[in-house]
Parts: C-alpha cells; structure tokens; sequence
C-alpha cells in the first residue's frame, strides 16, 4: 500500500476490491500459465501513483499474492513480464527477446 494507503482505506475502494473478486475470483496470471489460483489481490494494472481518478476509475485485475508481489512488481520495474511459455520462449512481446534487433 504505502504512501497512498488512505486511497486503499476508503469504503469506495473496498466495494471496488470486494466487487473485483467477487467478479474475478481467479488470479488472471495463474490463469494464463493454465493454473487455477484463488485471488486475493486486486491489483491497479497501470500504476495510479496517487492520482484518485486513475485508483478509482483504472483497470483492475485480480492476482494471487505470489504474482502480486513477485511478477507484477517485476513487470513495473523492468517494463516487461519475466515469464515464458511451457517452451521456454518469454510470453511478453515487450521482452528483451522479442524485440528486433536495433528497435
């Protein structure tokens, strides 16, 4: 939560995040690494970084902590999902790997 754990205290937010999982019930990353994961985070996918119009109004999904904590937070701070296929090839487009050399 940190400096914007007021935003997070507010009735508004807990009937969005109560609505989100009640919605979702399913971590979305778990779900895509065809796993099935009780959420139990609802996480801002574009950071609203305090701004109360993106943290009521911005697009949510619903993550398991392990996700939240480990690959999300690795998704913001390099700007790219670390994780691959069952083939070993990074799922995100945005990857290192997948980038044209020179781009």
């Amino acid at each position: 939560m940190g400096q914007h754990a007021t935003l997070y205290k507010t009735h508004a937010w807990k009937a969005l995040r109560n609505s989100q999982l009640s919605h979702n019930p399913l971590c979305v990353f778990c779900q895509q690494e065809g796993q099935i994961t009780p959420a139990t985070i609802v996480d801002h996918i574009e950071r609203h970084n305090g701004d109360r119009l993106a943290f009521f109004n911005g697009a949510l999904q619903s993550l398991c902590k392990p996700h939240h904590d480990g690959t999300k937070q690795r998704i913001e701070t390099h700007g790219f999902d670390p994780r691959v296929t069952s083939d070993g090839f990074p799922m995100d487009a945005d990857h290192p790997f997948n980038r044209k050399a020179g781009s």
